[in-house]
């Protein structure tokens, strides 16, 4: 297993090789000019994808045969980059901008490569994320400092944005992060300054139609200190949800009622200090953490029957390490 660790003030992005004995070691380390931060990787093209703070750009990588990245490319976005996401057929890059309030829609050539930038959404205040649902039909994205996310259904055929929702959440609350569960009706949201997880339920093909089911809290009831959660994880198979806060530097673990979609708190996991990324491996084996503190990354197995995680490994990396993703 391979993954991909971006290091803010390091200014370099970190290639990992964890082996079945538990060992870990770092194959590459690349430099990079300005602060990496946000990852994304086509695993049908072989291409990481990389934002570039200050420099406001996005930097592409090809994926060798060993895994070692070599750059190909690099792309000016307008604001800097804090998440940057595919579409389902991996034609178009999504580039939300915190600082900017915006998403950059770019298109990609028949290799990846970033074209050019074809539409520009703004007034997305303290936009962190954006993604497209599972059926490529629309694009959701988080305005933290509105306590909003927006839905935007695209123009048949195009990837315009034609018509718009706003989606109200709670005053205060600051939604960052959101994944779709696998059966395609239901969204969790994570809210980062009131350490709450959203569940939003729709009927498919209806995806303005969208309803809040539960709010959940994913802070222990004996952590006093103010909530700073950061990301959030969903297993493939749609059975275990996992979000980390920050400020407590814990993983949360819960178990997804099958036949409504609702979270059922299991356990905490005591972290790595500010665990600002997580992800779960391609293979689903293994739960990988960042702690942009501590400098240093924690691996995790996880049990595939209850969710649970069972530490195995950890190892220091660069200075305040911020994305990490599998391949």
């Amino acid at each position: 297993m391979h993954f991909y660790i971006s290091n803010a003030n390091s200014s370099n992005i970190q290639v990992l090789n964890f082996k079945k004995n538990n060992e870990i070691n770092i194959i590459q380390e690349e430099k990079v000019k300005g602060e990496p931060q946000p990852i994304t990787i086509s695993n049908k093209k072989k291409i990481l994808y990389i934002g570039i703070k200050f420099k406001n750009r996005i930097n592409t990588y090809k994926i060798l045969q060993d895994k070692k990245i070599k750059k190909i490319h690099s792309f000016d976005v307008i604001g800097t980059p804090n998440h940057i996401s595919l579409d389902i057929e991996e034609k178009f890059l999504f580039c939300s901008s915190f600082h900017g309030n915006l998403i950059n829609i770019i298109l990609l050539d028949n290799l990846g490569i970033p074209k050019k930038i074809i539409h520009t959404i703004n007034n997305v205040p303290g936009c962190h994320f954006s993604c497209t649902n599972i059926d490529n039909t629309h694009l959701i994205s988080t305005s933290l400092k509105s306590d909003k996310f927006y839905i935007y259904k695209f123009k048949e055929k195009t990837f315009f944005p034609e018509t718009k929702k706003k989606i109200k959440l709670n005053k205060k609350s600051g939604p960052r992060h959101l994944v779709f569960h696998p059966n395609k009706t239901i969204i969790y949201n994570i809210n980062e300054l009131n350490g709450t997880i959203d569940v939003w339920k729709f009927q498919k093909n209806e995806f303005f139609n969208i309803k809040n089911i539960q709010n959940i809290s994913i802070i222990p009831h004996e952590y006093k200190n103010p909530p700073w959660s950061s990301d959030i994880h969903i297993t493939k198979n749609g059975n275990f949800l996992y979000a980390s806060d920050r400020n407590a530097s814990i993983i949360t673990l819960f178990k997804i009622n099958i036949y409504n979609g609702k979270l059922i708190l299991i356990d905490y996991y005591v972290t790595e200090e500010q665990p600002r990324s997580f992800c779960i491996s391609k293979n689903e084996k293994y739960l990988i953490v960042l702690g942009e503190k501590s400098n240093s990354i924690s691996i995790y197995k996880i049990n595939n029957k209850n969710g649970s995680l069972l530490f195995l490994h950890n190892i220091i990396v660069g200075s305040r390490p911020i994305w990490v993703a599998s391949n």
